[in-house]
């Protein structure tokens, strides 16, 4: 893709970030220099850098310096803690490290437990070596022919209670994921694409970074999070095609001031990643009516987005994550692997073909986690989920997040999406808790906490009235707890193990 974009368009803009503009051309002239410095500083011609950096346009530089050399790239999320990056660069064993400088504490000090590890960082910083000395002017690059299978990305999974399991991402289900991103979203050329999902995460580096360079399109980068700034890079740049995650578009919806923008270049608002409340979703509708909004799901796990949710399917059916995409296939299975039904929750397998390789240095692991069903391999995800007739689906939390309740199935999800209907939840979570007491007999009680929107002087009352109105009363929560904000993971999800 990038050796296509850089002969058939070398003027075209390909990336922005700040005030730099680089064309096709000039990426990949400091592509090739840098993918120089890092052959040279690991000794190989396809050397394993992890890289633990915000987003940026060196980011961009190092990916494509790798997929030119047929390298290997560790995104590193930067908000993790010692032991989980401990655990990352013990299994993963990098060539290099790559980060912002000495201010990274948490990275700082784990790559400190390995001295034989070269550590470079953008920042000037005496401590590490300096980003900008990798690029090597007038070499060239050596570069190898690669089996399709060969590793390209090591993406570390964001689950909340264990250590981070490194996927592996191959050349060829890039280009898998190239493909199906395309019909996902839509995207064509003479679109500019808004990259403000963190590129240590899979939608960036997997989808939107490729895709663009598929169809010979800018990328407009930026490590910005808060509404107005991104609505000012939208008109600035105008931006075509803006995916992002549930939180930013919440904040953004909230916003007073909309009209003063012009946002008219917007033709594609993608989300993914969280819940995303259906309150969002129709403020959504109404401030952007026409915008194609798209809710697309998928996995660390799966080499691409497996579901997808767009035209008028979002005004039907906003807590859906859509259809399967082509070539894509998933079942929704009881406990005894039968197929579940028309609305029936069971849980959502994927094909074996539709999944990574395995993770990186565990061998055997994805097995853990695979089913034969009539001949075929599934991979089981553990997550919980419908689909109506019409093959819509809808995700219903967790399987460990199943509440039972006097012998009643009650999903936390469920429950979390009717306290989400009313305008002054902020967030939520739900999770089942021992019963005692009388209600020992229950088994499990529901308990729900609650993030409340600043100055609402929302109360437990107004909780319970719209329980009654909206839940069966086998769903209302029993316990309900206000708080400040609920524990993250640094990846943004929610840890319930925290919650007591």
């Amino acid at each position: 893709f990038w050796d296509e974009a850089v002969a058939l368009a070398p003027a075209q803009l390909a990336a922005v970030c700040g005030e730099r503009r680089l064309s096709y051309a000039e990426a990949d002239a400091l592509a090739g220099e840098l993918a120089v410095g890092l052959q040279r500083t690991a000794g190989k011609a396809s050397p394993l850098v992890a890289v633990c950096l915000p987003n940026s346009m060196e980011y961009f530089l190092i990916y494509w310096a790798l997929v030119k050399i047929g390298g290997v790239i560790v995104p590193v999320n930067p908000w993790l803690k010692e032991d989980s990056l401990d655990a990352i660069l013990a299994t993963v064993q990098p060539d290099v490290l790559i980060v912002q400088g000495r201010g990274d504490k948490e990275i700082v000090t784990s790559a400190g437990k390995r001295p034989s590890l070269p550590v470079f960082s953008l920042d000037k910083d005496a401590v590490f070596a300096d980003f900008a000395s990798l690029f090597v002017a007038g070499a060239t690059p050596i570069r190898e022919d690669l089996p399709e299978d060969s590793p390209s990305i090591i993406m570390h999974t964001s689950g909340t209670t264990a250590a981070p399991k490194g996927a592996v991402m191959r050349h060829s289900d890039l280009i898998f994921n190239v493909m199906t991103t395309i019909n996902a979203q839509g995207f064509r050329r003479g679109d500019i694409h808004l990259l403000v999902n963190p590129m240590f995460h899979c939608t960036a580096l997997y989808s939107s970074l490729p895709a663009a360079a598929h169809q010979q399109c800018p990328v407009i980068i930026t490590a910005e999070t808060q509404p107005d700034a991104l609505l000012d890079l939208i008109q600035r740049e105008r931006v075509s095609t803006f995916l992002t995650v549930p939180a930013i578009l919440q904040r953004l919806v909230a916003l007073p001031n909309l009209a003063r923008y012009d946002l008219s270049s917007l033709r594609v608002i993608g989300y993914a990643g969280s819940f995303m409340p259906v309150k969002t979703v129709r403020r959504l509708q109404e401030l952007f009516p026409e915008v194609a909004l798209h809710n697309f799901f998928g996995l660390t796990e799966t080499i691409s987005a497996t579901h997808v949710l767009h035209g008028d399917a979002s005004l039907e059916r906003p807590d859906s994550i859509g259809r399967t995409l082509p070539f894509v296939t998933a079942r929704i299975v009881r406990e005894d692997g039968s197929e579940c039904g028309p609305d029936e929750v069971g849980e959502l397998l994927f094909a074996r073909e539709n999944v990574i390789s395995g993770y990186w240095g565990q061998p055997g692991r994805l097995d853990e986690a695979l089913v034969e069903m009539d001949g075929r391999q599934w991979f089981r995800t553990g997550d919980l989920a419908s689909k109506d007739a019409e093959g819509f689906a809808f995700i219903k939390g967790r399987k460990k997040d199943m509440i039972i309740v006097g012998g009643e199935n009650v999903f936390a999800a469920e429950v979390e999406a009717a306290l989400m209907l009313l305008d002054n939840v902020k967030e939520v979570a739900v999770k089942g808790i021992v019963a005692t007491g009388v209600r020992e007999s229950l088994g499990e009680l529901i308990k729900a906490y609650v993030v409340a929107e600043p100055g609402s002087g929302l109360s437990e009352v107004d909780l319970r009235r719209h329980c009654h109105k909206v839940l069966p009363s086998y769903k209302i929560p029993h316990v309900i707890t206000f708080m400040d904000a609920l524990p993250r993971n640094p990846a943004g999800k929610v840890m319930k193990n925290e919650l007591v």
